[in-house]
């Protein structure tokens, strides 16, 4: 039979139990999981099938690899023992709930295809599902994601039920099977028996004269930007004017991607909102989202531990584009309010903390001139540089993860764009005699004379280049301090992949290297696309955010 993997988590350890009927070989190893938390794995095997038996025997090993990096928190440990495991369920237990082989075999026949979670009848309790013992099926997590890093596993099982809900997935509680709460069990549950997510465009929220009207709860419609905006205005306390609202979202030439909530009188409450980008990833396309400007009407809040209506339009959003043909990964760079309720909505997890690579521009700087090189000569312009496509065809072969730059990107993404000035710095090879303005691109970059709301520092957004074009990419990262000099700027900086090759361009340069406050956080709902691999093989520069 396929075994079944059990957890018993508390705030001293978590064990995890991967088993068939009986218990007969173990193995156990013990891993540091956290400051105050260790993981303890028993393997039990009752001689299972050849293959089966060797996959059980290799998980302690497995295990201990994927940990011994970093320390890891409750989600990314179930997450990643099924990925590891043969296990097709997973039964969450908190310490001191008693639960017997015939009632875990009776929830088990209850966990049918079409069921992500059961649980037992809790003594005491009237709120169900309970989260304090919890039967998962590895479909639905594959499908919902892992669970969030909540501050107890009740909080964490219970935001998981609750999105799986939300995703019409059954969560059913089986009557004939029951437990007792631990005495000092702090339950704090938050989900309810649905077994499904109901009538998916009516919910009841609050209005802001106390009374209550049914939300609709939707794709954006043309038009809904100027209720967006006042929206956005309410909330942030500041204006999004309408033009670089339609740049930002629809004129993106990825598509537009944008849930919201509405009263019945078409005033928009919430909105859940990403911006596509188009990537290439291991030269196929692919879609990545950054999330940014979501928000809910000051009015119609109901607190991070009670599904309000902002929490409805995330689910929509999850439910619509979080698959592998719509959106195979949703990232941003949030504060850490938005990563705690990221965490918690979402499932969000870290991918890598993000490096910036910076130089205080000095007089010797305004008074160097562009290396002479043979060959090559720098251009600059506000459009993108003629041989850009080209460029990107021979680039991507070496990079396996990355936005698509094409013209049409870059055009809309700099040149298009309302919010600054952006100048393309580009180096050409000189082809022989021909039309000004021929030759071969050998690299870009795009230049920024002021970077968040410091008007004394410039940023390279963008760069790339041919390999091998080390002198070109001096060439140009010269003539764009000197740019920023002429604009009264004090410091460059870039954002790259730590270790990226064009951050070691620039620190040959004279640029350090240092972590910033910045956290790149995200969820993948593609099965074959961790975010352990994107975190290693991402190029991105400051340009792939909305800092800029």
């Amino acid at each position: 039979m396929t075994p079944l993997a059990v957890l018993v988590h508390n705030r001293g350890q978590a064990a995890l139990c991967v088993r068939t009927a009986r218990h007969l070989a173990r193995t156990e190893v013990t891993l540091p999981t956290g400051e105050k938390t260790r993981l303890r794995i028993t393997v039990y095997d009752d001689g299972s099938p050849p293959g089966e038996r060797k996959a059980l025997e290799r998980l302690p090993g497995a295990v201990e690899r994927l940990f011994s990096p970093s320390p890891r928190g409750l989600g990314w440990i179930i997450d990643h023992l099924m990925r590891v495991s043969p296990c097709d369920r997973l039964l969450v237990v908190q310490p001191g709930v008693e639960i017997d082989a015939a009632a875990i075999a009776s929830l088990v026949k209850a966990l049918d295809r079409d069921t992500a979670a059961v649980v037992p009848h809790v003594t005491g309790q009237d709120s169900d599902p309970s989260p304090i013992c919890c039967l998962l099926a590895r479909s639905a997590l594959e499908r919902v994601g892992p669970l969030s890093e909540g501050p107890s596993p009740q909080t964490a099982l219970s935001s998981w039920i609750d999105r799986a809900r939300h995703m019409g997935l059954a969560c059913v509680k089986v009557d004939s099977v029951t437990v007792t709460a631990p005495g000092t069990a702090s339950l704090n549950t938050e989900a309810s028996t649905s077994s499904g997510a109901g009538e998916p465009n009516a919910i009841r929220g609050k209005k802001d004269g106390g009374g209550r009207e049914p939300y609709e709860i939707d794709l954006y419609r043309p038009g809904d930007e100027t209720e967006i905006c006042a929206c956005f205005r309410r909330v942030f306390d500041k204006d999004k004017p309408l033009h670089v609202w339609r740049w930002q979202f629809a004129d993106n030439p990825a598509g537009t991607r944008i849930f919201v909530a509405r009263t019945s009188s078409g005033r928009i409450v919430a909105q859940f909102a990403g911006i596509p980008v188009r990537m290439s990833l291991e030269g196929k396309p692919h879609t990545f989202t950054q999330m940014v400007d979501n928000m809910v009407d000051p009015a119609h809040r109901q607190g991070l531990r009670r599904s309000g209506v902002f929490s409805e339009v995330v689910y929509r959003y999850v439910d619509h584009f979080g698959n592998p043909a719509g959106e195979t990964i949703g990232f941003g760079l949030p504060n850490p309010q938005a990563f705690r309720i990221g965490r918690r909505l979402l499932g969000y997890s870290h991918i890598q903390d993000v490096y910036e690579t910076s130089r205080i521009l000095t007089a010797e700087d305004a008074a160097r001139q562009d290396p002479e090189v043979e060959g090559h000569r720098i251009e600059v312009t506000s459009t993108p540089p003629s041989g850009v496509d080209t460029l990107f065809s021979r680039v991507i072969q070496r990079h396996r993860l990355m936005a698509v730059r094409d013209r049409t990107y870059l055009s809309w993404r700099y040149e298009q764009s309302p919010l600054a000035t952006f100048h393309f710095v580009s180096a050409v090879r000189e082809n022989g005699p021909g039309p000004a303005g021929s030759g071969t691109l050998l690299a870009y970059a795009v230049l920024r004379t002021s970077y968040l709301e410091d008007k004394g520092t410039a940023a390279i957004v963008d760069l790339l280049s041919l390999p091998g074009e080390d002198q070109a990419v001096q060439s140009i990262v010269r003539r764009c301090e000197r740019m920023a000099i002429d604009d009264r700027c004090g410091r460059m900086v870039a954002f790259f992949r730590n270790g990226a090759q064009e951050a070691a361009h620039l620190e040959s340069l004279g640029y350090a290297t240092v972590k910033s406050d910045w956290l790149l956080v995200g969820r993948t709902y593609h099965p074959e696309v961790t975010l352990e691999w994107a975190g290693e093989h991402w190029y991105y520069t400051l340009g792939d955010f909305d800092l800029v």
